[in-house]
């Protein structure tokens, strides 16, 4: 018998979490599997994101209500239970009662003894509820805003310590919003208006941003992107403007000899490739097979032929690339924080401040072997998708610092702010130029 999207939800929700895998890719390819309507697809999403972003809320109410410890609760009847709460919670067109009988009948199909314990909870929620949603109400307190927003409470504590208390709470609150989604046009197979005209036929409207020439925003789909007919002909690729606009920054040209040292999935190698027309050379490497596979993929889609790709370390100097490089881009593997509207279970994936140290660690390591590789007279362009400085302006500092033949260049370091920089994600770009000799 063929699933709900609140069982599907459920299971989504469940695989991010007990198993780590990203949101956005899960829930892709649940989508791609379906053939959902649009309604029920809009149902899916929202529930897996919003339970996601609200998971400590909702084990706090859930903690409340139940005897049973939330730890110790199983768990596809713990994700069934937090994914209702928040349909309770948020979802005022649908009458709690049918949200609670479609979680007894979900809950009955894998384990029909639990259905009592899933009813008698959720029955005493909705009953309950709007005299619990006034316990939290925030307070200026870092336990009230931890449990408000869903996040940790050292992540506040820390954007507090850098932004200040009213920035915070702007990031906080913005980040409880779905972000947009922005494709990048390939304009080695098409023009904008082209690919604008070609998604509309297939019941799918996007317009142009101010920000990049390529870049296009989706305002409304009937169908799912990478089912169009665009999308299989290699016309488009779903990309952040942030991802964007560091290659934007970078400024790749025809004919140079450009390494992505952190290339995977692939999107800023394949928008170099775009810009330079297939001229040149791009070596992109990454130290997962799988993904520098899936990165193929994309590429053969999209038609570009001055990619190669290598198996790659990072942090491990290659001394045969010694100064052979134009351009190098290091977009570095960083704690994502800037991610968290896309990707709302990266609240959840460290659990202090030292890890972001040692995630900076590995950072300046991997820094300072892309400035044995580019020429003199060359371009690194590091970046990251975080929001805090000891992934983002403290690695960099300190290697300008020991690196006298390195300097910034042009606008130096650049911070994209979602409170600031509408429709952008947080993000941090840095171009250092190699002096010449």
């Amino acid at each position: 018998m063929k699933k709900t999207p609140r069982e599907k939800a459920v299971e989504a929700i469940q695989l991010v979490v007990e198993k780590k895998s990203f949101s956005n890719i899960v829930v892709n390819e649940f989508i791609h599997q379906e053939n959902w309507s649009k309604e029920d697809t809009n149902l899916f999403v929202n529930i897996v994101y919003g339970t996601l972003d609200q998971m400590m809320r909702l084990e706090g109410y859930l903690g409340i209500l139940s005897k049973r410890p939330v730890k110790k609760m199983q768990p596809q009847i713990k994700y069934i239970l937090l994914a209702s709460i928040y349909q309770m919670l948020n979802f005022d067109r649908i009458p709690d009662f049918a949200i609670v009988n479609e979680a007894v009948k979900i809950t009955k199909k894998t384990n029909h003894s639990a259905s009592g314990f899933v009813n008698g909870i959720l029955r005493n929620f909705a009953r309950q509820k709007d005299d619990l949603a006034k316990r939290m109400v925030p307070s200026q307190s870092l336990e009230s805003l931890s449990l408000h927003y869903s996040y940790p409470k050292w992540i506040i504590h820390e954007m507090i310590a850098y932004y200040g208390h009213g920035a915070t709470l702007n990031i906080l609150e913005i980040n409880k919003q779905r972000p947009d989604l922005f494709l990048r046009c390939n304009l080695l197979k098409c023009k904008p208006n082209e690919l604008i005209h070609s998604l509309k036929i297939d019941g799918i409207i996007v317009e142009q941003t101010q920000w990049i020439p390529e870049a296009l925003k989706l305002i409304e789909s009937e169908r799912h992107l990478m089912k169009s007919k665009a999308y299989l002909n290699g016309w488009f690729q779903i990309q952040s403007l942030g991802s964007m606009m560091a290659v934007d920054i970078l400024d790749p040209v025809p004919g140079e000899k450009i390494f992505d040292m952190a290339a995977a999935p692939g999107g800023k190698s394949i928008f170099m490739a775009e810009r330079m027309k297939n001229t040149g050379e791009i070596l992109a490497g990454d130290l997962s097979v799988k993904r520098l596979n899936q990165l193929k993929g994309h590429i053969d889609r999209m038609g570009i032929s001055n990619i190669i790709t290598k198996v790659h370390d990072a942090t491990v100097v290659e001394h045969s690339f010694t100064n052979s490089f134009d351009k190098v881009l290091l977009d570095a593997p960083c704690s994502s924080l800037g991610m968290i509207r896309r990707k709302p279970e990266i609240k959840y994936a460290h659990k202090n401040k030292e890890q972001l140290i040692e995630i900076s660690k590995i950072q300046k390591e991997m820094l300072r072997t892309a400035s044995k590789y580019v020429k003199p007279g060359g371009v690194i362009l590091y970046s990251t998708c975080t929001m805090l400085p000891y992934e983002n302006e403290d690695v960099v500092m300190e290697f300008l610092e020991k690196e006298s033949e390195f300097m910034l260049d042009g606008e130096g370091m650049k911070f994209l702010n979602p409170t600031i920089h509408e429709n952008f994600d947080g993000f941090f770009i840095a171009k250092i130029r190699r002096l010449e000799q």
